[in-house]
């Protein structure tokens, strides 16, 4: 599983996760890739990568990102894929959001939180408000 991430200042950044109640904590760092936005400011953007390996397949786990200095995000939680020859993947794949009039993002977030879904593919066009930072999401997962 790769969780990804912004931040808006040079920090190291890790991803920690764990089954959930478990004791052990296993934390990966990020890697980190720099985005600067053309716009007039050029404002630089962190994009952050953690790769989580070694999980039991179809087991649910629990992750926050961040690190001891910046602080970290809020416990989010996955299902790791099955294994097997017979699983066939759910997947929901779109392309426009809908800054205005979205249709789509009701429908997604209904269908992956009931677990009807094993992935969503964006590919593309989620890039609005770059001239605004304070609409900017801090956590894309």
């Amino acid at each position: 599983m790769v969780v990804t991430w912004t931040t808006f200042q040079e920090t190291p950044g890790a991803a920690e996760y764990s089954l959930p109640m478990s004791p052990q904590k296993m934390t990966v760092p990020s890697t980190v890739t720099i985005f600067i936005d053309g716009g007039d400011e050029h404002r630089k953007y962190y994009i952050h990568r953690a790769h989580m390996t070694h999980l039991k397949p179809s087991q649910v786990y629990e992750y926050r990102v961040g690190d001891e200095n910046g602080g970290w995000s809020p416990l989010f939680s996955f299902r790791a894929t099955p294994s097997g020859p017979n699983w066939s993947p759910v997947v929901a794949i779109y392309g426009d959001l809908g800054n205005v009039n979205g249709r789509s993002i009701g429908r997604l977030q209904t269908e992956a939180q009931y677990g009807t879904i094993d992935a969503v593919f964006h590919i593309g066009d989620f890039a609005y408000n770059l001239d605004d930072v304070s609409k900017l999401t801090k956590h894309i997962i």
